[in-house]
């Protein structure tokens, strides 16, 4: 049995004691912050209690050509994802700069936000081939440049490119005192479709997913699509995609429309990666499967709450919640359950979340 079904048994049985919204009972969309949802459902992801913190700024494109844009973003994007795998280091790409910073201003930006590296750096595309400089930048009290990398590639050969994200990863992970990435053993985390058209579509979905509006997630999807039609065997795309079929039952959800086909598909595109690539999908499936594990939470406080245990129901809630603290219903229920049970700090707090997210709440 699928997780969706099985939350759809546990859902037919809740019914018998809670009355369903009435269809499009969902909030408006121009009410809800959806970037704020968005990144409310990331911030565990955001805040790491330890471990190293580096800042990788998106690289420049120079000279600049409109068509290499999004390869300065996938520097970005393919590191974060590359230098996750080192023990207790922890990613924030963050697009903070579309103009040059030299290294003054990355150690300043750096302990601005707390951060121990910032990584910097430009590549120029004279075709056929690709150059790049990068630039780790130490943001603690002695500051400065600890490492410059320079490299090449013929460009679009994909293969190669693949390749190039991921040496240069192992390179900065060494000039923090990390270790080299072993490829062997990260092989099978290695974004490298075999077609530069694919692996564009990827960078520009991931760009378009965290805007995290319905109009960005729609685009997405698309985008998404495309890879995996460029490459039928590139796991990383169908996880993405799935992730984002998950966020858009979840907006659509929100807004009180039909929501489970997505979250049905976004299990099917799940089995597909974990068929091409387990470790992978292994790894990054957390980011699909809350969105469906929030649900089993949420229709289990619902029949608590037919049977008047304010309680229990509470305890479900606040599993749902800290799976997806994102979600405005969620905070609105806990805000009433902790209301009836006389716990008015615990309401405040749930209905002050409320707010934040749903602007047109009185």
């Amino acid at each position: 049995m699928s997780l969706l079904r099985g939350v759809a048994l546990l859902l037919t049985i809740a019914i018998s004691f809670v009355m369903p919204p009435p269809p499009g009972a969902g909030a408006s969309e121009s009410c809800l912050q959806w970037s704020r949802i968005y990144n409310r459902n990331l911030i565990r992801e955001r805040n790491p209690t330890s471990g190293l913190k580096v800042l990788v700024l998106p690289f420049l494109n120079v000279p600049h050509r409109p068509e290499d844009d999004w390869i300065g973003e996938a520097f970005r994007i393919l590191l974060g994802d590359y230098l996750s795998h080192i023990g207790k280091t922890w990613v924030f790409p963050n697009r903070l700069s579309t103009t040059t910073v030299d290294i003054h201003e990355a150690v300043a930006v750096g302990r601005q936000l707390d951060m121990d590296y910032v990584i910097i750096g430009s590549f120029s595309h004279q075709p056929p081939v690709l150059k790049i400089y990068a630039t780790v930048v130490d943001a603690n009290d002695k500051g400065g440049q600890v490492a410059r990398y320079e490299g090449d590639v013929e460009y679009p050969v994909t293969a190669q490119l693949g390749l190039l994200f991921f040496n240069l990863a192992s390179f900065i992970s060494q000039a923090m005192k990390q270790g080299p990435l072993n490829e062997k053993k990260l092989a099978p985390f290695i974004n490298n479709p075999r077609r530069t058209e694919a692996l564009k579509a990827y960078i520009i979905g991931d760009l378009s997913l965290n805007q995290g509006t319905p109009e960005g997630v729609k685009d997405a999807l698309n985008f998404f699509l495309k890879a995996i039609q460029g490459d039928y065997n590139y796991a990383p795309a169908y996880l993405k995609y799935a992730q984002a079929l998950a966020i858009y039952g979840f907006i659509n959800k929100l807004l009180g429309k039909d929501y489970r086909i997505y979250y049905e598909r976004a299990e099917r595109e799940l089995m597909k990666a974990e068929a091409l690539n387990p470790r992978l999908a292994e790894w990054k499936k957390t980011a699909i499967l809350r969105f469906l594990h929030a649900e089993i939470y949420e229709v289990a406080a619902q029949d608590w709450l037919a049977q008047n245990k304010l309680g229990r129901a509470a305890k479900e809630y606040e599993k749902a919640n800290d799976i997806l603290p994102g979600n405005p219903n969620t905070h609105g229920n806990l805000a009433s359950i902790y209301q009836k049970m006389g716990k008015t700090k615990s309401a405040e707090n749930h209905y002050r979340e409320l707010l934040e997210l749903n602007r047109c709440m009185p």
